[in-house]
């Protein structure tokens, strides 16, 4: 193993950063889920919009 102090310094600091990550990942995967949610009814709304305005546009052609 190499005892260069970088080297050390640089393991010991991916093992911290990487469990630290991994205690976290319960509130991410909440986080992603709720950001999911969030981009999901961004998206309903936003169909309804545009096929609501598309067939009030339909019905004014057959009107005209």
């Amino acid at each position: 193993m190499n005892d260069h102090p970088f080297f050390v310094a640089l393991v010991g600091t991916t093992t911290s950063a990487t469990s630290f990550v991994i205690s976290l990942l319960p509130h991410l995967t909440a986080g992603v889920q709720f950001a999911t949610a969030c981009v999901g009814l961004i998206a309903a709304v936003l169909t309804a919009v545009y096929m609501s305005r598309k067939v009030k546009h339909q019905n004014n052609e057959k009107t005209d």
